[in-house]
């Protein structure tokens, strides 16, 4: 035996719009995801050899995940090392003030 439930349109663009708002309210909780770059991806994001890179992660200057023999950068930590090292403008140190 069917079941068959008959609606108006209007009920059916109200049913869609509440199921996708309920979605995306939903995706909006999720945490954000993190983006990994092998050490080639690295080195093409930082315009750096990857030599370089190897020597970085030697002298333990950038951060980096190991996992056996591979080694991993998270991008977000990659930016945010990249930030530590910015020099502040005239500008910008004569509106903070001296610290």
């Amino acid at each position: 035996m069917t079941n068959l439930v008959v609606i108006s349109k209007s009920e059916l663009v109200e049913i869609i719009t509440e199921t996708l708002q309920s979605h995306s309210k939903q995706s909006e909780k999720l945490p954000p995801q993190q983006e990994f770059l092998s050490i080639q991806e690295a080195s093409k994001f930082l315009k750096m050899a990857t030599q370089t890179i190897y020597g970085l992660t030697s002298s333990r200057r950038i951060p980096f995940i190991k996992k056996g023999k591979r080694i991993f950068f998270n991008k977000a930590d990659i930016v945010n090392w990249l930030n530590e090292g910015k020099m502040k403008t005239k500008s910008e140190i004569l509106k903070g003030g001296f610290k």
